[in-house]
């Protein structure tokens, strides 16, 4: 039997035995010595385990039905387990089962069997338990672990289904408990088979399906989960656990509109339960539709206008948005209430660095003190003075930033890189990412950052390799494919490869604004005008950013349509002011006014 094996049976070794020093009790038989040879098979038994010497390792059980025989294996088989010889002990053990029908000897012959690991005589001895004792749990627990690990599923089954009668079991908590006892380190699956068992056994109880559906998507079995899951909610649809159990199924299995819609018809028919309508808010996240997240959030928040988590998701969506007014508007209500403090403080730096006004910005940053946030702030202030020309000052505030999480060095690094890259410095930002990576290798973040200054340093070929190393290591990496489709589009070359690999990154998230405009920018270059203004007006719908304004405003331009990129233009820059790609187009269109 394999090592998994053995460390299951440990653990119901654990669960039936008590101390080595439990007394054998005799449930009605005459344990004394009363036939003409006991008192020779005590003796033999004395004088082979005291004298001998190799004590007990051949000792033999002996069979008959007399008294001085049960005494005698008893006698062995304690004295076997004080020397250590477990395996002695156990062959004895079972040998005195037989004899006597004596359920705590059954009990006392199961635990030694396992501790030997001689699972044979573990479920021979457990069956005799059970046939002794059928209401009890222990032996049944140990004989549902034999035939679990032995892979006789069906043997398992009736022993399973016994304890969830024996235990009065019903709700899939229960369910889930009951087969945690089958779990160990190297072999967690057993889990996932005892509760198969259960739900094929319970075909009629939604509890039994849930659970099987839960440790499936534990295990990463998202198909088995979504059968489970379909099988719930056939059971019962207005289960509102069983609900949400099938729609996160349903977006594990790369289906999640249909989880998205299963929500919403739920929340249509109970427009009461707020937690669905949070787990449809968190789905459109999921799925990148900020908007339709934000009136979902907007729903349960005025349902319950004081929780925190509500206002504090509300006021994300509205920095990421744009919609700031609102943004600060909930950020300060939790900044009153002291939720999550500096959680609530980053984003408030976020909020006034959007608004431009980095000073403020600063201040926010400079209150933050927790683990989680402090690097987040410290690289903030840094981006924020090399913006004001301390370019140095800001360089020195990153390398005196210390933390013992690697996640947050790589953190610094990249901040420090991308400061470089502001100041033109582009070298030293290359030294910086290229001495990183040789710490942490192939981090995909670093390898991301320095193919942006290898770009930026018209090193094209360099921040290509990057980029390939990135995607040698994740072929589906969606922002690789897009940073690699649109600089070639930017660039006007190899626009075919381009539109191959952004179409390949649009697959994987066919909602993402940066792709969105990466692909209505490729077409465009292309001279795909009518492929390319859905494109850009779905990224622009998402992302109000200036990038996208101006690729908007150029492709309408292209078109002939002068007036309404004028208004566009104009609109951006009342939304992003100074934006350097709005303000380049814009004055491309004033001078292409004045020459006509």
């Amino acid at each position: 039997m394999n090592r998994s094996v053995s460390n299951l049976l440990f653990l119901s070794l654990l669960s039936v035995a008590s101390c080595a020093t439990d007394s054998i009790g005799n449930n009605g038989n005459n344990l004394t010595a009363g036939d003409d040879h006991s008192p020779y098979q005590l003796a033999e038994a004395n004088n082979h385990l005291h004298h001998s010497g190799v004590p007990a390792s051949d000792a033999k059980p002996l069979t008959d039905g007399s008294t001085a025989a049960l005494l005698y294996n008893l006698m062995v088989a304690e004295i076997a387990v004080k020397r250590e010889l477990p395996k002695v002990a156990a062959a004895h053990y079972i040998v005195a089962v037989e004899q006597s029908h004596d359920p705590k000897i059954a009990r006392r012959a199961t635990k030694i069997a396992l501790y030997s690991r001689n699972y044979q005589l573990a479920e021979r001895a457990a069956r005799l338990w059970t046939e002794l004792e059928p209401e009890r749990v222990e032996p049944r627990q140990v004989l549902s672990a034999v035939y679990i690990q032995n892979g006789n599923r069906a043997a398992a089954r009736e022993h399973l289904m016994a304890l969830l009668k024996l235990r009065n079991l019903n709700s899939s908590k229960q369910y889930l408990t009951l087969a945690q006892f089958f779990a160990n380190k190297s072999d967690q699956e057993a889990v996932l088979i005892v509760l198969e068992e259960i739900a094929d056994a319970r075909p009629n109880d939604r509890e039994a399906q849930y659970a099987a559906a839960a440790m499936s998507i534990r295990f990463a079995d998202y198909p088995k989960a979504l059968r489970y899951a379909q099988l719930t909610i056939g059971l019962d649809p207005g289960w509102a656990q069983g609900v949400l159990m099938h729609a996160q199924a349903l977006a594990l299995n790369q289906r999640p509109a249909e989880g998205v819609e299963s929500l919403r018809t739920y929340t249509q028919a109970h427009p009461d339960e707020k937690q669905i309508h949070f787990a449809l808010a968190r789905m459109l996240l999921d799925a990148n539709q900020p908007k339709q997240a934000r009136t979902e959030f907007d729903r349960i928040r005025q349902a319950d206008p004081d929780n925190g988590e509500v206002l504090f998701a509300l006021g994300l969506l509205n920095l990421q948005l744009g919609d700031l007014t609102s943004a600060e508007t909930h950020l300060l209500a939790l900044e009153k209430q002291n939720f999550q403090e500096n959680r609530v403080h980053f984003y408030l730096g976020r909020l006034a660095e959007k608004q431009n006004k980095p000073d403020q910005a600063i201040k926010w940053y400079s209150t933050i003190s927790d683990k989680d946030y402090r690097i987040d702030a410290a690289t903030r202030i840094a981006y924020l003075t090399a913006d004001k020309g301390d370019v140095d000052d800001a360089l020195a505030l990153l390398a005196a930033t210390d933390t013992d999480r690697e996640a947050q060095k790589i953190e610094i690094a990249i901040a420090t890189s991308d400061i470089l890259i502001q100041a033109k410095r582009f070298e030293e930002a290359i030294s910086t990412a290229t001495a990183a990576l040789e710490r942490f290798h192939n981090d995909i973040d670093l390898l991301f950052s320095r193919s942006n200054a290898h770009e930026q340093a018209g090193n094209f070929a360099a921040m290509e390799a990057d980029v390939e190393a990135i995607l040698q290591i994740h072929p589906d990496n969606a922002l690789a494919l897009n940073a690699l489709g649109y600089s070639l589009a930017d660039r006007g070359v190899r626009l075919d490869e381009a539109h191959r690999l952004l179409t390949k990154a649009l697959a994987l998230e066919p909602e993402n604004p940066f792709i969105l405009d990466s692909m209505g920018w490729t077409e465009y270059r292309l001279g795909n005008f009518g492929a390319a203004l859905p494109l850009l007006r779905a990224a622009l719908e998402i992302m109000p950013d200036g990038e996208v304004y101006a690729h908007l405003a150029e492709l309408l331009i292209a078109t002939g349509d002068d007036q309404q990129a004028r208004v566009l233009l104009e609109k951006g820059l009342a939304e992003t002011p100074d934006d350097i790609h709005i303000q380049k187009v814009l004055n491309s269109l004033n001078a292409l006014t004045k020459s006509r």
